[in-house]
């Protein structure tokens, strides 16, 4: 494992860990007068700015343009959006 991927990994891991650990602890601190489903659109809502606010400060700081996603590779996104929506109605 190269050295400067570990930071990578480690923010990965600790994404996981927030991840799986944010609707208990949402669930605790909310009592049981919320609905799972306001619950879990008020994560997803906390979650999209928080990322934003991230990205935002980023391009701020940093004058390198990121990679956008090319032509060859559109048809190989689609089909993993569209095979998740699937996966997910199936199960």
């Amino acid at each position: 494992m190269k050295t400067n991927n570990l930071g990578f990994i480690l923010q990965a891991l600790l994404a996981a860990i927030f991840f799986g650990a944010s609707a208990p602890i949402a669930k605790l601190l909310l009592d049981d007068d919320i609905a799972p489903i306001f619950l879990a659109a008020f994560l997803y809502i906390g979650s999209g700015t928080g990322i934003s606010l991230v990205k935002l400060t980023q391009r701020m700081r940093s004058k390198e343009v990121e990679a956008g996603i090319k032509p060859p590779d559109i048809k190989w996104l689609a089909g993993a959006i569209i095979s998740g929506g699937f996966w997910h109605r199936s199960c």
